[in-house]
């Protein structure tokens, strides 16, 4: 094995790189791929899959992290103020 056909990450030793006519054929393969029936099964599953998720009315994770925050805090007031309430309660009682 030559040094050209290795490359050396730290950590990893030394790894070999494939062959430029593996890579071409893997290219090759992957376009024919996309253009063949199993590309177009494979982006009709990915659409359904999509419309199932809309159905489901689902959120995003940053959505839904900002709700639960504005949750938090309106928690939080309404502590505040049940206790300001109580204490206005009982220094309002003779």
């Amino acid at each position: 094995m030559s040094a050209s056909n290795s490359t050396s990450t730290p950590g990893l030793g030394s790894l070999p790189q494939p062959p430029a006519a593996l890579l071409e054929v893997h290219r090759r393969v992957m376009d024919l791929l996309r253009s063949s029936p199993a590309g177009d099964i494979e982006r009709n599953v990915k659409a359904v899959i999509q419309q199932g998720f809309q159905r489901l009315d689902l959120v995003t994770r940053e959505d839904y992290d900002i709700q639960a925050a504005m949750l938090s805090a309106l928690q939080s007031r309404v502590k505040m103020l049940e206790d300001k309430l109580a204490k206005l309660e009982s220094s309002s009682k003779p």
